[in-house]
């Protein structure tokens, strides 16, 4: 695998088997009061940055189920509608919007693993930003495409600018 920021081998396919977690995570887009779209964004504790919520898929567990899951913990919302990008349309069930590849730098004292990310779309009520509760209700935010595009490149990473950018392709959908 190549890290594209330094187009550098990271690592053997085979290491990355023993030292990779499944995850799966969700955009979550709304309208906002200026029928502008809007991405749901949570500033992950350990790393800092912007980044769409999400977390490890337990044992036993589908990509479909985590996502659910994760974000009712992290925020304290159930979806009703997730976005295939196939057919351009809402369905009632998680759909898998794309898949990747992310090397996850280590914590101290700890190895450098990879995540393979299970990315979902999903649409929730901007105006519900104030009633969000659960573990990350303070460290969550609504941010336009543009808002992303300003940010440092610190704040955010390669694969949440990428992924906006993708699903701008989607505007006309996503706005419904």
């Amino acid at each position: 695998f190549m890290d594209r920021a330094t187009d550098k081998n990271i690592a053997d396919p085979k290491d990355v088997r023993k030292e990779r977690h499944d995850a799966a995570s969700a955009i979550v887009v709304s309208k906002n009061y200026k029928n502008e779209l809007a991405f749901l964004l949570l500033n992950h504790k350990k790393i800092g940055k912007w980044i769409p919520i999400g977390g490890h898929v337990e044992r036993f567990e589908s990509p479909e189920s985590a996502v659910i899951r994760e974000l009712e913990e992290e925020v304290g919302i159930s979806p009703i509608y997730w976005f295939d990008k196939n057919s351009k349309s809402w369905s009632s069930s998680p759909v898998l919007f794309g898949e990747k590849m992310e090397k996850i730098p280590a914590p101290e004292g700890m190895a450098t693993h990879f995540h393979r990310d299970f990315i979902f779309v999903a649409i929730n009520d901007y105006r519900s930003e104030e009633i969000f509760a659960g573990e990350s209700a303070g460290r969550i935010k609504w941010f336009t495409i543009e808002d992303i595009l300003k940010l440092d490149p610190g704040e955010t990473t390669p694969e949440t600018l990428e992924l906006v950018k993708e699903l701008e392709k989607f505007k006309e959908e996503l706005l419904g």
